[in-house]
């Protein structure tokens, strides 16, 4: 709560326990630049293309083997 998507990514990139995990945003702003520049591992605008998502989760996680979170 009070933390914007911005904030969030900020966060979970600058924690160690959570560095690692691959983080796609999805915004109605477009600015991918500063989205890979926090870390991103993937930029996408709203509204999304649930084909786009989907191709965008296959090719950065592969096929699934445990649940993914999306918030």
């Amino acid at each position: 709560p009070g933390m914007d998507g911005w904030s969030v990514l900020s966060a979970l990139k600058a924690d160690p326990v959570t560095h690692g995990i691959p983080v796609i945003m999805v915004t109605m702003l477009n600015d991918r630049r500063l989205g890979f520049t926090l870390g991103a591992s993937e930029y996408l605008t709203k509204p999304v293309d649930q084909d786009r998502l989907r191709r965008v989760l296959a090719t950065r996680i592969g096929k699934p083997t445990a649940p993914a979170l999306v918030v």
